[in-house]
Parts: structure tokens; sequence; C-alpha cells
């Protein structure tokens, strides 16, 4: 036995196994040891300590492994049994104390000897350089608060055992809780509110939270946000109280009560990717629209950028008053190539005409309107085709339409792709499979017929698909046909227009007729020039300074000329 402090029952064990034999080079010894008591662990090859809970006989088991590490196997293995007597010694002596309610300061000790308290005496050294004190129980009071540590001497003549047990008790500082007022803030965003307590603080103490929202709803964070589900007002209740930093026993508390009022008037939902998407933190702008039926004419009343994370993205409009809304998000940092999301209309439309209606009332919360992105593929394949959006005939100019989303379709009036018309109107697609497309421009409040084209064996190159904006009629329609030939104007498309690092030029020759790309700058400069025989080339505009340039396509009977923007 080797009773320490409060710990009576407490056993020494010495570890004394041997082996014999030379085990591998790369082995490891383990040694096992079962207290008899349901306890366990692992032991060295020196002395180890066990504290049982209660007196009397324990078997002990030692296994011991010599483990070959290169192998993971037991070289060897064997098992010692031994008798553990546990019982208690004479005089030990274990300590329990309680701190007074009154008096944070002020402690009561018990001396508890179980071998039996005839003829024990007790002294205790209180260790703040008060005088001892004798017997038991014992009562003293410090002058503050902190770790205190008391020395119990018990001791009996008639045996002539003695035994001390070192005893550390923490004790909570004094504090004055008068001036002490529970206090808090708030600021309101709609239907959620974020509350801040501005609880003073006070020496040696850490304020802890309670509040109650007013709405069978609560929390214990120090500063929480709260999300009301209607408008109304509400009485909020903030209960703090200031603990001991040391014991984190409470030592003063004080409720306050505060009416809030929210007006909350909200529009939202979450913006979904495919959870293939591997964008980490997609950026999305989202607009909220209206539909005006006295002039048939929808329009943006507001919008946002928001970021969140690769399956989620929460967005939400707030203070509009009740009507009927639409919702279209578009990703900003999607893939410039392949497979990516188009912008969309909630719930999952391409089209503005087959947007889910959002119905809202004014001062409630409309929410969960979200918006599963829709995606488009382009797959490899001969297929080109490309095309203006323009504004029409006025007074004999045609006023081009930068910034037009135009829509791939398939058969089904699935996605294929989807671009965005240039500084030029020009949009375009390439490496198209074979196939029956529909071209479809996309404008809020305009309704779109769309161009049909079929790209097949021999006629792969499409580059006259043009339509046009009519303000009177609210439409898109397609100018005349929109086909080429290989007796058509040369017509040529320039994409992406701003370009950054490169550009594609694709017009509408056939066969192996020769064509000449020239670039100039505004100085009329020729920074480019090359003779290809197809319908496109792909130029690198990394050498070339930010600013205007001009491309000309021309082959022997035409020439035509288009601006480049390069950033």
């Amino acid at each position: 036995m080797a009773p320490t402090n409060n710990a009576l029952l407490h056993v020494s064990f010495t570890n004394t196994s041997t082996h014999t034999g030379t085990p591998p080079a790369s082995s490891y010894t383990v040694y096992h040891m079962f207290w008899g008591d349901g306890n366990n662990n692992y032991v060295g090859s020196g002395t180890s300590y066990h504290d049982y809970a209660a007196t009397g006989t324990y078997t002990g088991m030692l296994i011991m492994s010599i483990i070959d590490s290169n192998t993971s196997s037991s070289w060897c293995i064997d098992t010692a049994y031994n008798t553990i007597t546990v019982s208690n010694t004479p005089c030990g002596t274990s300590v329990s104390s309680s701190v007074s309610s009154s008096n944070p300061q002020q402690v009561t000790v018990t001396a508890n000897t179980p071998a039996g308290s005839t003829g024990m005496t007790y002294s205790w050294n209180w260790g703040d350089g008060s005088p001892t004190s004798t017997g038991s129980p014992a009562t003293h009071t410090y002058n503050g608060g902190g770790y205190k540590t008391i020395t119990l001497t018990a001791t009996n003549t008639s045996s002539s055992c003695s035994y001390t047990n070192t005893y550390t008790i923490t004790l909570a500082n004094p504090i004055n809780c008068t001036g002490l007022t529970a206090d808090f803030t708030s600021s309101i965003n709609g239907f959620g509110v974020t509350f801040f307590n501005t609880s003073p603080t006070a020496s040696s103490t850490i304020n802890s939270s309670s509040w109650s929202f007013g709405d069978t709803y609560g929390s214990t964070a120090y500063s929480p946000t709260h999300f009301y589900s209607a408008s109304g007002t509400y009485n909020v209740v903030l209960v703090n109280t200031w603990l001991d930093s040391l014991t984190m026993q409470p030592q003063c508390v004080d409720t306050v009560v505060k009416q809030i009022t929210i007006i909350g008037d909200e529009i939202s939902g979450n913006i979904m990717l495919d959870t293939t998407d591997t964008i980490a933190a997609p950026q999305f702008k989202v607009w909220l629209i209206t539909f005006d039926s006295a002039t048939n004419i929808l329009a943006a009343v507001d919008s946002m950028i928001v970021t969140g994370s690769s399956s989620s993205t929460p967005y939400s409009f707030s203070g509009h008053p009740t009507g009927t809304y639409r919702t279209k998000a578009k990703l900003l940092n999607g893939p410039t190539s392949g497979t990516g999301a188009i912008p969309t209309y909630h719930t999952s439309s391409l089209m503005w005409n087959s947007a889910t209606l959002i119905s809202h009332t004014s001062s409630t919360a409309t929410t969960g309107q979200n918006i599963i992105m829709q995606y488009g593929t382009v797959t490899s394949g001969p297929g080109f085709i490309g095309g203006n959006v323009s504004a029409g005939a006025n007074k004999g100019t045609k006023d081009v339409l930068p910034g037009i989303t135009v829509l791939l379709l398939n058969n089904a009036g699935q996605p294929v792709a989807s671009s965005i018309t240039d500084a030029n109107g020009n949009y375009s697609f390439s490496n198209l499979p074979p196939a029956t497309y529909s071209v479809y421009p996309e404008l809020l409040g305009f309704t779109t017929t769309p161009a049909s084209i079929s790209v097949v064996s021999g006629s792969t190159s499409f580059s006259g698909i043009d339509f046009e904006r009519s303000m009177s009629k609210r439409s898109i329609t397609p100018v005349t046909t929109g086909i080429t030939d290989a007796n058509a104007p040369l017509n040529f498309a320039i994409y992406p227009n701003p370009a950054k690092d490169k550009v594609m030029v694709s017009w509408n020759v056939t066969g192996t007729e020769n064509a000449t790309v020239t670039m100039t700058d505004i100085t009329g400069k020729k920074v480019y020039q090359s003779t290809v025989t197809g319908a496109n080339i792909v130029i690198s505009t990394n050498s070339l300074q930010k600013g205007l340039y001009f491309i000309t396509v021309s082959t022997n009977e035409q020439k035509t000329t288009q601006k480049l923007l390069v950033q």
C-alpha cells in the first residue's frame, strides 16, 4: 500500500518480469496489467500505481508480450498472476470540504479515517499564515479567493502512526454586486436580429448569458442572432450571471427586459448548384423582378451579389411591397468552357415567361424560394453557330445589343450551352456535335421566337443567325432565316469580345476557299495577319496592349471588318 493524500487505497506495483533467449533485434516488449477490479492498463518495466475503490483481495494478472516489429507477430507471451490485498492504512485520513453559501471565503473541512478514528487527533494548517486549528470538522475564513492549500496532519498516539494529507480547494474571489446591471443592444435586419450583451464586467468574473426571445425560443450564446417567423412586438429577456473565473460559481445575477418590434419583409431562398460542382465559394448575382400589368413590362427592382458554399448559397431581399415577383441568378465565377451553370429563374427555368411566380405579402417572410441552377454541356464536334442580336432599324442604323444571354437548346428544350453577346452584339457556339438546335436570346420582358438550326454532315457552320429586338412588339425574332450559305455575303463572329488571352474568329466561307485574317490597332498598324483555309481561327492576344483593334476577314471577292476590345 502507498496511500497519498485522499487516495487511501493507492497501491504500488513493481514489474520484475524477465525473459531468456535472444529476441529479434527489431522487437519491443509490452506489459498489460489487469488489476482484478475491472480496470486494466499498459504499464512499464518499473513501478506503477493503481487506486482501488474498496478494500478487499484482488487477483492481478500481468501479460508480457515481446513483439517483432517487422512482422507484428509475437515472439513470446507469458502471463503472471499475483494476489493483491487492499486494506485501510492506520491513520490514513481523507479530507472533504464545503464552502459557506453566505460567505464564499469561508470553508469547513472534515477528516475521515476509515481504519477508525479512536485515539486520532487532527491538526489543520490553513496555508495563509494563520494559526493552526484542531479537531474535525474545522472552519476557517480566508481573506480573498483563489487556490488554497490545506495540510492535515492525522496522528494516533496509541498506535504511533501519522498521516499527512495535502488538500487543495478553490474559493471564489469576493465581488461587490452593487452597480452590476444587465443590459443589451440589438441590430434588426428584416426578420433577423443580432443581440449584443453589453452588461459590464467585474474583476475575476466571466459573464454568462441566458436569453429568451419572446417567441418560445432562447439561447445561451453571449451575442446570439435570432430569426423571427412573423412581424410583431416581442419581449426579450436577458439574464446575465457574473461567474467567478476560478470556480465558475455564480456571484451576481441581474435581469433586463426590452421590447423589440419586427417589421419583417423578406423574399429569400437558396441558390442550388449540382452536387458534382467543384466551385468552393460560388458567387452569384441575383435579381428581384416585377411585372407591370399596365405596361406589360418586367423590370429588375433589386439585385445583390452573394457568395456561399459549394452546394447552397442563400439570398434575401427585404423591404418590398405586396406583389408578384420573379427571381433570377447568374453564376459569376463559373467555368469559361465545358460544363457550367446557366442563368436560371426560380425555380429552375431558363426563360422568364416560364419562371415560377413568387406571391409576397408585405411584412411577412416569403422563404424557400430556391433557384436550382441549370447546366449546359458542350461536347466536341464540327458544328459552329454564331450571329448577332440588335435593336433593329433606327434612323438607318442598327444598334447592337451587348450583354444579352443567348441559350442553345436541344430538341427536348434542354440547355446545351449559353453565350453572352459581346460589344458588337455577337454571340457564338463552337465544337457542336451534329444535332438540331434552337437558338434562344433571353431578355427580360420580351417574347422570343427561337431559330432552329440543324448541324449535319456537310453543313456544319452557321454564322448569320441574327435576331432583332422590337420595343413596340416586346419581341425578339430571327432576321429572315438567319442561315448563311456559300453564296451569302461574308459574315464573321468574334468570340469572346472583349478578349483577354485569345480570341476565335469564325466566318461563313466553305470548301477550300482561302481567307485572310488581319488585325490592326487604332493607328492602322498591322499586328497580325494569317491566311487560312477553313472557317475559323484562334488568335493569341497575350502580347497585345490593352485597347481597341480592328479585325478584317477577306476572301477573293469579299471583305468585312469588326471591332475587338482587348482587356
